[in-house]
């Protein structure tokens, strides 16, 4: 019999996510950008490493094939490999994936794949070369260089210079580059072949913003009053960002500048290493509250039941080229921010639009200046840092960005 042949008009563009679906970096951060770009003439193949703690029953998996299958996304989850020689497991992952977009080539004339951020844009990068397809990185940043940066590579390892070199080469030579700030742009731009655009990471704001039922709800199961600031910080502790102690530390020195100050974390990591921390650096634990969010309806609840967000990005060198998604969920949820300076452009948007502190060190004197910013009357606050949300982290630029390369790459 013979194979039918793949409708001409359709264009077929591979997607390339080093992360678990379920992971919110592809659920909710990647897939927003996505399903404003699911036009009818398009089908998008979404490949995934899945890990075991964002794995889904057969059911749940089911489920979500035929809810991306109505936006014409195929899904091809791949698992994730473990294993203690880096080298080799992520070579193993190379190859899956490799001879996985070899056969949609193949069958679907795929010319173009968009990789999200620096991992999968090799392995998009890498295939792509040999499969003569089209790379496009989105939220390029050199993750080398933040493994540097937090001592968790050597700069003189060889694990660091393969992926510094790999990840510079995708950089100089993929077709299209999108980053998330000018900093990595100019960078780039006297080097790359191909297009560089910046575009900071942009947040939904449909599906983030500020809800006053969620506050009065969340506020009263917490017992707290609205004459009282609750400072939140959401996401993971260490790796990447300030380790819990540093967190609890200094989360623990803001609190006394603010009116009964009250501190949420709302976190993925263990709670019970969480409370810890918080308990040997002081904290009050009666005027603490330590919480998960299973979607991201869940987490514009807390932000919206907060009153001014942390930013636990520290203030290390190439943290520059960085656009860190909590920030934009801060703003379009109207909530002011605190952040440490030379981190992504987010401390030159806090000063230029007064929706946030860039922190000193002094803590001191960086809680009077929250404790002023607070003084603001609320509702006016939250329409600054929403219009600061929208010009800074809205979805158009991207997606207009996104939009051209898609079509350039159909012809």
């Amino acid at each position: 019999m013979t194979k039918a042949r793949p409708d001409p008009d359709k264009q077929h563009v591979v997607l390339m996510v080093y992360n678990s679906y379920r992971d919110p970096l592809c659920a909710g951060f990647f897939m927003s950008y996505i399903r404003r770009l699911c036009e009818g003439h398009r089908v998008f193949h979404l490949i995934t490493f899945e890990q075991p703690g964002y794995a889904m029953d057969a059911s749940a998996q089911s489920a979500l094939q035929t809810e991306l299958s109505a936006l014409n996304i195929r899904w091809y989850p791949l698992r994730y490999k473990t294993g203690r020689i880096m080298l080799v497991r992520k070579s193993l992952n190379f190859l899956e994936a490799f001879f996985l977009m070899a056969r949609l080539r193949r069958r679907y004339r795929c010319n173009l794949v968009i990789s999200l951020a620096n991992i999968a844009g090799v392995i998009g990068f890498t295939a792509g070369r040999l499969l003569r397809m089209k790379n496009c990185i989105l939220s390029y940043e050199p993750h080398s260089e933040f493994l540097a940066d937090f001592g968790l590579l050597s700069r003189q390892s060889v694990r660091y210079k393969i992926l510094h070199a790999l990840e510079m080469r995708a950089g100089k030579r993929s077709e299209f580059i999108i980053t998330g700030t000018a900093y990595m742009a100019e960078r780039l731009l006297p080097l790359a072949k191909g297009q560089v655009s910046r575009a900071p990471s942009a947040i939904d704001g449909g599906v983030f913003y500020f809800d006053p039922t969620a506050r009065g709800q969340l506020r009263g199961s917490l017992g707290i009053g609205e004459e009282t600031t609750v400072v939140i910080y959401a996401g993971k502790t260490g790796g990447l960002y300030l380790p819990a102690g540093d967190l609890a530390r200094l989360m623990t020195e803001l609190k006394p500048q603010l009116a009964q100050g009250f501190l949420l974390i709302v976190s993925p990591d263990d709670p019970g290493m969480l409370r810890d921390s918080f308990a040997h650096a002081g904290a009050d634990m009666q005027r603490l509250h330590i919480t998960r969010a299973h979607t991201p309806e869940e987490m514009r609840g807390w932000y919206s039941a907060s009153d001014l967000g942390l930013s636990a990005v520290p203030p290390l060198p190439a943290q520059r080229y960085r656009s860190p998604v909590k920030v934009g969920e801060y703003l379009m949820c109207g909530l002011p921010y605190l952040t440490f300076p030379g981190v992504s452009e987010d401390d030159q948007v806090a000063l230029a639009y007064e929706t946030g502190v860039v922190m000193t060190g002094d803590m001191a004197a960086d809680g009077v200046r929250a404790r002023d910013l607070l003084s603001v009357p609320r509702a006016t606050l939250r329409q600054r840092c929403r219009a600061a949300g929208e010009a800074y982290r809205g979805m158009a630029q991207p997606i207009a960005l996104l939009s051209a390369i898609l079509d350039a790459c159909r012809k």
